[in-house]
């Protein structure tokens, strides 16, 4: 089974915002909706997340590796990325130094803005929300475009591949998953 793992999870993120949601008169959509919303963050968040581990393994991976050398205290890939390279923004910094192309926060600092407002989001709205704000961090998630969480992915990926391979793979911008909807029942 050969499987493009951040393919398939930006295709997940993507198909659950382009979704249809029936629902029987009276029922309300919102848990649904909010569903939904969540699971574009948490997918994207884990593309973006995987192409990185991935990208940064195969450098490690390499005899003479720079990024062997560079974290010497990293005995292996999993403390590298469980150490310092924990953060994401962190491992989208390190792969843009190896892979010798301008950093993403330096080349294009509105798109660095909107991961981070990305990031935010993610962490204060669906990882570790705060039961007193939810209410306003529902509205405040519920207000930006709902690709919001894809598309900032999209974007990032799409810098990295124009920079590194000149070209960015269809997958990239397009999506090949499409679900046909949900139907909520009242229980």
């Amino acid at each position: 089974m050969s499987t493009n793992v951040p393919k398939s999870y930006l295709d997940l993120a993507r198909s659950v915002i382009d979704t249809r949601i029936g629902a029987a008169k009276g029922v309300s959509r919102d848990d649904a909706i909010f569903g939904l919303i969540s699971c574009t963050y948490v997918y994207s968040y884990s593309a973006l997340l995987s192409f990185c581990s991935a990208q940064l393994y195969l450098i490690w991976t390499k005899d003479h590796s720079n990024l062997r050398q560079k974290y010497p205290s990293s005995q292996s890939f999993e403390h590298l990325m469980a150490g310092p390279l924990r953060g994401i923004k962190h491992a989208v910094k390190e792969l843009n130094i190896q892979s010798g192309i301008q950093p993403l926060h330096e080349e294009e600092p509105k798109l660095w803005q909107t991961l981070n407002e990305f990031l935010t989001n993610y962490r204060n709205f669906f990882l570790h929300p705060n039961p007193e704000l939810f209410n306003q961090y529902v509205g405040k998630t519920s207000n930006l475009q709902w690709q919001f969480p894809s598309k900032t992915v999209s974007e990032i990926l799409a810098y990295i591949f124009k920079n590194t391979a000149g070209e960015v793979p269809n997958w990239v911008n397009e999506t090949s998953l499409i679900a046909h909807g949900f139907e909520i029942k009242n229980i």
